[in-house]
């Protein structure tokens, strides 16, 4: 399950930190620190970190305004499309502009707007832009408008809420390194886009021991990022094996001979999977290696 579920799934807000966002304002570089930004005042070493509207040539204008939003998510959102940036990825300037339209519409209906994004769940935006583009033409956005802005808003949404966050990075369901600076890793990670998703992973012991495995092994080097993505792609197989068995948690056996026949029967199991890799592909088993 990815982090983009959880977001959905999520029945609660998260909260807002006024501390928080004065601590993320500062780390805005000065020239980006204001709620509108004109293509001609962008600093030039941020010039190239905008995707432009649609016919207009690089050179030309453009302006993001965040200013007719309530303060604190004017500067949250500043502070999103400055991690664009920062991540080395491209500020969406067309969708971020319609995401500001219709968040001006739907507070315009509202008597008292909320003070922060994070005071509501991803959901409840989702359904009040909604609601609010069709109150006002009659029909709902075009999916493919609906699920730009959704997006970015998602993304946005994201990254402040994991800035809010503060239990250790290691205990966090989804872990991703453009996401969290805590995390170890390599000056240069050939997987440092991806993610490693722990939502799925039961029984919850065992997702827990993962983690913190993992935890130890990286802040030691003995792990890479990458090995330890296979190392949870692998595990989740245990888990699986595990939901169909009788154990009430990590103590599996009594003793060494009852575990050797425990983990036997696993390694049968594992080479009765189904293959992955196609029609035609033959997959090893994860664990002896034969054909599947």
């Amino acid at each position: 399950m990815s982090v983009n579920v959880t977001l959905e799934n999520l029945s609660e807000p998260v909260g807002f930190r006024p501390e928080t966002l004065e601590t993320l304002w500062s780390q805005i570089p000065p020239g980006l620190r204001t709620v509108t930004w004109n293509s001609p005042d962008i600093p030039d070493e941020f010039a190239e970190g905008f995707t432009r509207p649609a016919g207009r040539a690089p050179g030309r204008r453009f302006t993001l305004d965040f200013a007719g939003l309530p303060p604190v998510i004017a500067r949250e959102f500043t502070w999103c499309a400055w991690q664009f940036i920062a991540i080395g990825a491209k500020v969406p300037v067309p969708t971020f502009q319609s995401l500001v339209r219709r968040l001006n519409d739907a507070f315009q209906a509202m008597p008292q707007a909320p003070v922060s994004l994070l005071e509501r769940t991803p959901q409840w935006w989702y359904r009040t832009l909604a609601a609010t583009r069709s109150r006002r033409t009659g029909e709902l956005p075009a999916l493919s408008t609906r699920r730009a802005i959704e997006r970015v808003l998602r993304r946005c949404y994201q990254m402040l809420w994991w800035a809010c966050d503060e239990q250790p990075w290691w205990q966090r369901e989804t872990w991703g390194l453009r996401l969290d600076p805590r995390i170890p890793r390599r000056p240069h990670e050939p997987q440092g886009a991806g993610r490693i998703s722990f939502h799925s992973l039961n029984p919850f012991w065992l997702r827990r021991g993962l983690q913190w495995y993992l935890k130890v092994h990286m802040e030691t080097g003995e792990l890479t990022w990458s090995t330890a993505r296979a190392r949870r792609g692998g595990i989740g197989f245990l888990g699986d094996y595990l939901g169909q068995q009788p154990v009430p948690g990590p103590w599996l056996c009594d003793d060494a001979a009852a575990l050797r026949a425990f983990m036997l029967d696993y390694r049968s199991h594992l080479c009765q999977l189904p293959a992955r890799g196609g029609p035609t592909v033959a997959s090893p088993c994860p664990s002896c290696g034969s054909p599947t």
